[in-house]
């Protein structure tokens, strides 16, 4: 084995090859070295003589244990590194780990636990202190800004470790801090955001910046995965069919129109199912459905269906698009709303300039958006 791999895996804990292949080998021949140094030594030397030696010689070995021997502790590893923000250091842990096969996993997976652990503590402040609410959030935008940082630029925007942020933020994201749920936190901060700057009264600039490290902070997978974790501990509640269920809070949202369907028994029970495992979360909330919003697969069908399926996800896409930059903004020009829009879409796919203009046409009879008096191409977001 090359000498660079045998030291890389015992910095990444991997001690079997340390243990076997030197440890055991280093220990046997050093103990056969000093039976021999010793048996010469207690036929020659007086015993003062002879135990200032083996004094010595213990001195030395200890010296060179510190120097040259593993210590198997956690002085200056991955976690050490993480606590101490020792940047250089993982970015060059990184260059080295990332030249083995699978080498940085391990390397993720503690950063994962270290962010969990960070998150955690945050959480556990907030509860101990009954601190005001809106310092926690900032606290967690500013813990998820830290370690994006160390994303970009120790870990070179590694998948493996967008996945363990994004992860870590999940686990301490979904728990309770005061009484409310950590969402139930980031959607009121957010609404205060929204109402010129909350109390911070920030720029347009700020608040937008602000909204998108907020919806950075994912939490419907873990919503989805508790919803099955409901499940399997609880047979009776089978839906029968696969469920996968989006919660949105209104506000951030377009509002669009419930309608009373008809629906087939197997989805009458997967909707009970499913209210009944969010009043295991919540009491204070009220799901409405929107079934216009559903997806469910279907048989083969004719590529019109299919096309028209696709525009009708992209309007509701368009629609929330237009809402969420008009009630950051407040009032814009249709050029720049045009432009913001087809680069906050841009992510999914390349909207139409004239689907735009349809879906501003269409929020303005709703009552979201509507034209100033004196400048037809100015609109203003109606609160």
């Amino acid at each position: 084995m090359c000498l660079w791999i045998f030291l890389l895996r015992i910095g990444m804990g991997q001690m079997d090859y340390y243990e076997n292949d030197f440890e055991a080998a280093m220990l046997k021949d050093t103990a056969a070295y000093y039976s021999r140094k010793a048996s010469n030594w207690i036929l020659d030397d007086s015993c003062p003589d002879y135990m200032m030696k083996a004094e010595e010689c213990l001195k030395r070995e200890k010296d060179r244990v510190a120097h040259y021997l593993h210590s198997k502790k956690e002085h200056s590893g991955c976690h050490a590194l993480l606590r101490d923000d020792k940047v250089e250091d993982l970015s060059r842990m990184y260059r080295l780990f990332s030249k083995i096969p699978r080498g940085l996993e391990p390397v993720a997976n503690i950063f994962k636990q270290h962010v969990t652990a960070e998150g955690t503590a945050l959480v556990k402040q907030a509860e101990d202190a009954a601190s005001n609410k809106k310092v926690f959030v900032r606290k967690v935008i500013e813990l998820h800004d830290k370690f994006m940082a160390y994303v970009n630029d120790c870990f070179l925007n590694h998948t493996l470790f967008h996945k363990a942020l994004k992860e870590a933020f999940e686990v301490f994201c979904n728990k309770g801090v005061a009484g409310s749920s950590s969402a139930e936190l980031l959607a009121t901060f957010c609404d205060n955001i929204l109402k010129k700057g909350g109390s911070e009264k920030l720029s347009d600039e700020a608040i937008e910046e602000t909204l998108e490290k907020v919806t950075d902070l994912t939490l419907a997978r873990e919503n989805q995965t508790s919803f099955e974790e409901y499940l399997s501990n609880n047979p009776n509640a089978n839906p029968g069919i696969d469920l996968t269920v989006t919660v949105l809070t209104t506000g951030f949202w377009p509002s669009y129109k419930s309608f009373d369907l008809n629906l087939p028994a197997e989805m009458v029970k997967c909707v009970e199912v499913f209210r009944e495992f969010y009043q295991t979360k919540t009491k204070h909330r009220k799901l409405t459905w929107i079934y216009s919003l559903g997806t469910y697969p279907s048989s083969p069908v004719d590529e019109k269906e299919v096309i028209e399926d696709v525009d009708k996800d992209r309007r509701y896409a368009i629609d929330a698009s237009i809402v969420r930059i008009m009630k950051s903004r407040k009032v814009l020009g249709y050029q720049q709303l045009v432009m913001e829009c087809v680069e906050q879409l841009g992510r999914m796919f390349k909207p139409d300039v004239k689907a735009i203009k349809k879906r501003i046409e269409d929020l303005i009879t709703r009552d979201y958006l509507e034209r100033d008096k004196d400048n037809p191409n100015l609109f203003k977001y109606l609160a």
